[in-house]
């Protein structure tokens, strides 16, 4: 389902709202946020951008950090940037368009045997996953 600008701000506003209500109906301190709140929510609250902005954050980090590689392997960093956000504007249209998860879109990109599967594999054995 494709949602308007407009209809994810009242998403997060929404989660947001429900958030603090939590909070405050359950008179829970800060110090206890962390007992008290139900793991689903601590755990949405950065991936729907509320609060610290989180989620754009770490993106931004990943892509930091992509485009650093591609600066050392020779791509000039601007380009490298430009490649990264257009690779994900296409990654995340494909997931939004299709309802695919994150694990059905990488594993319908990998050919057997390919360059893909193979970073993926050095990836995973580095530890990012």
């Amino acid at each position: 389902m494709k949602y308007s600008d407009q209809q994810r701000i009242q998403k997060i506003y929404e989660k947001a709202v429900r958030l603090n209500e939590y909070i405050v109906g359950h008179q829970i301190k800060k110090e206890e946020l962390l007992t008290e709140i139900p793991l689903q929510w601590l755990v949405t609250t950065p991936l729907y951008n509320i609060g610290e902005h989180a989620a754009p954050a770490y993106f931004a980090a990943l892509v930091e950090a992509l485009t650093a590689a591609g600066a050392q392997a020779g791509l000039p960093a601007d380009t490298a940037c430009a490649l990264l956000v257009q690779s994900g504007l296409g990654t995340f249209t494909l997931m939004e368009a299709t309802g695919q998860t994150p694990a059905e879109v990488r594993t319908s990109v990998c050919s057997p045997g390919g360059t893909t599967l193979a970073a993926l594999g050095a990836m995973d054995e580095a530890g990012f996953a």
